[in-house]
């Protein structure tokens, strides 16, 4: 049971996925939501308690955002103080919420009723647990949850509610992202990535799947609504060199009112949506050409380097002043033939991606973002085991990416990507008798030891796989969510948002209608607190940030991060606990 609106200067609702009350406030800094997730301490704000309408006249009330207990049937609010639960309830009342601007900020709690006055001050406070460990998927069906019940997803908020927040970017600061300490940083901020990959740009429509079903703010508020924090968007090279003024290749995969955009202005209006509800965004050259799929290498016959790095160009230039361009991922899942420090112009990976950066960041130097850059699959100098495509960075062990610039190279984010025995069946560790017991050292030989060596962060640009139906690579799946979280690796892509392919669980079902609750309860668990994003829309609007946290609380103490009160509190519950 949850609150609802009865009335307010902005007609929304909140999600409430995993939480049991919410309440939004449209003034102030732009819109602001308090959420309360049972048995945990939130952050306040000011709130008063009064006496509730009845039934009848609840809805001629007005002035800021209303909320009233369903069937008037009562209220409760459970606040930890130390560890120590405090209960108020008042049976027929109304909760009232008003922002103050001042940056103390607290909740007063007044039982009018009474006449009883309680004062309850605390500076951002937030506990969090992790979850338990989700189930082994593969030993239950499908379990596709319908979104028509969701009414959160129907008519959500235009944008992602959040807890006051915990510190914003200043008039004209410029938002920066950089990787340092492990981790991927706005402005010196720690960020918590919990993304998803959204393919079509690369495929022989050339525009995202899904959108003659549902608009780009509706994926962006459904997203939102389960915390998604940023998208991973494959294009093709071929896509690009179409023209982004070109027009869309087939108007009729597309809703409506977007039928007579080009290619780039369906590109902003994603950017838009996006950015609308705190959702960051990651360009990834996927391929050259959707008839020759994924290459080898970074060029073939007709795309030399040099186009490659002009055509970069021009996607930059236009969406270089987007707050919300976390990077980009300079070219997917090189393997074959590509080579790491060998000293060969034609096949060195490491070479191009380093030219890559320097050039790109010399021409559009408006763009802030950071650089994404993938492994190859083979030689292997270290490991006995083999890899994924993209997903071998032995080679940075003695060749990592150095642009003769300190500022650049803390840009460089090193993001393999991972699959199972469904994608890649005879790699010999899917057959060992001790399998999936056996992958956790497997993943620390190849990936664990990268951010402590380097500094650089690492994000999964690519996960996935069945998890269902396939109880080999469900019991992978699982180990590997396990790993992330103790590996202190939270940030991380999913693949893929879009329904299922032929290897790999899609989030959504195929008529878009329904939900994977399985994949979401698994990516909760990896990053349960992703960092949260409001604000920045338009001028005199701030973009403001809500930090989030490791599922690990030991892993803020092992990257050497700040550890928030909240977090602190959080880790000394975790230790008292058998």
């Amino acid at each position: 049971m949850g609150w609802r609106v009865v009335k307010g200067d902005a007609p929304r609702s909140c999600p409430v996925t995993d939480y049991t009350a919410c309440a939004c406030q449209s003034e102030g800094h732009g819109p602001f939501c308090f959420w309360r997730p049972p048995h945990l301490a939130v952050t306040f704000s000011f709130f008063i308690i009064v006496p509730g309408p009845s039934a009848s006249n609840s809805s001629e009330r007005s002035g800021g955002m209303l909320w009233a207990w369903g069937g008037a049937l009562g209220t409760s609010f459970i606040f930890l103080v130390h560890l120590t639960q405090l209960v108020l309830s008042a049976e027929g009342f109304t909760l009232r919420s008003d922002l103050r601007s001042d940056k103390s900020i607290h909740r007063e709690f007044v039982y009018a009723s009474e006449d009883i006055k309680l004062t309850l001050a605390k500076h951002n406070v937030y506990l969090l647990p992790q979850p338990p460990m989700p189930p082994l998927y593969a030993a239950k069906g499908t379990e596709f949850e319908d979104l028509t019940t969701e009414k959160d997803f129907f008519h959500g908020p235009s944008r992602i509610p959040a807890f006051p927040a915990d510190w914003c970017l200043g008039v004209g600061q410029e938002p920066k992202y950089t990787s340092e300490n492990g981790s991927v940083m706005l402005n010196g901020n720690p960020l918590y990535l919990k993304g998803l990959n959204w393919y079509g740009f690369e495929g022989e429509l050339f525009v995202l799947d899904g959108l003659a079903v549902w608009s780009p703010e509706r994926f962006m508020s459904f997203l939102a609504s389960h915390r998604f924090n940023a998208l991973r968007l494959p294009f093709s090279l071929e896509w690009l060199a179409r023209g982004l003024d070109s027009p869309l290749a087939n108007i009729y995969v597309v809703q409506e009112d977007m039928r007579g955009l080009t290619q780039g202005q369906v590109m902003d209006r994603i950017f838009d949506a996006a950015a609308a509800q705190g959702i960051l965004i990651l360009l990834d050259l996927h391929v050259i050409s959707v008839e020759k799929g994924i290459t080898d290498l970074w060029y073939d016959e007709t795309a030399d380097g040099a186009l490659v790095l002009d055509l970069w160009t021009l996607l930059l230039r236009r969406f270089a002043g987007r707050w919300n361009l976390l990077g980009i991922d300079l070219k997917n899942e090189p393997h074959g033939i590509a080579s790491w420090g060998h000293g060969h112009p034609k096949t060195d990976w490491n070479a191009f991606a380093t030219k890559s950066i320097q050039t790109l960041a010399t021409r559009v130097p408006d763009f802030h973002g950071v650089f994404f850059v993938e492994g190859i699959e083979r030689p292997r100098w270290n490991s006995p085991h083999a890899y994924w495509w993209g997903g071998n960075l032995e080679g940075v062990r003695k060749y990592p990416i150095s642009t003769g610039s300190e500022d650049l190279d803390r840009r460089v984010v090193y993001s393999p990507h991972i699959y199972g025995p469904e994608v890649f069946p005879r790699h010999r560790y899917f057959q060992d008798s001790r399998f999936p017991d056996n992958m956790p050292g497997i993943w620390d030989h190849q990936f664990g030891w990268i951010e402590k060596s380097t500094g650089r962060a690492v994000v999964l640009g690519e996960w996935g796989g069945s998890i269902v139906g396939d109880r080999k690579a469900a019991a992978n799946q699982q180990k590997l969510a396990e790993w992330l979280v103790h590996a202190c690796i939270p940030d991380n892509f999913w693949w893929c948002l879009n329904p299922a392919t032929e290897f790999n669980g899609g989030l959504l079902a195929r008529d878009y209608q329904a939900v994977d609750k399985n994949v979401l309860q698994m990516l909760h668990y990896v990053q349960p607190k992703p960092t949260t994003f409001h604000g920045g829309i338009g001028a005199g609007d701030p973009l403001c940030v809500v930090d989030g946290a490791f599922a690990n609380v030991r892993c803020a103490v092992k990257m050497g991060l700040p550890i928030s009160t909240s977090m602190a509190a959080l880790m000394a519950e975790k230790e008292r606990q058998p």
